[in-house]
């Protein structure tokens, strides 16, 4: 299932961020999740918050720019 949340930065989305994986990683621990970012940067500033400043184990969480999406995407049809 895919869904989309989007939103300008701001500090309460980080915090919302946060609460929104440990949610389904409390009710899933096998769930998959890619966060696609649209810059290198922003990709890991949220590594950077998720694991050192919330502490939380991200295996299955794959972060992701809009180009490595796209290239991900590409070796995946044309291999």
């Amino acid at each position: 299932m895919l869904n989309v949340y989007l939103g300008n930065f701001h500090p309460d989305l980080e915090d919302a961020l946060s609460q929104h994986i440990a949610e389904i990683k409390k009710n899933d621990q096998l769930t998959q999740i890619a966060i696609v970012t649209p810059s290198d940067h922003i990709r890991k500033r949220l590594k950077t918050l998720l694991t050192i400043e919330r502490g939380m184990c991200l295996m299955g969480v794959h972060f992701l720019t809009f180009h490595t999406l796209s290239l991900k995407l590409y070796e995946e049809k044309y291999g």
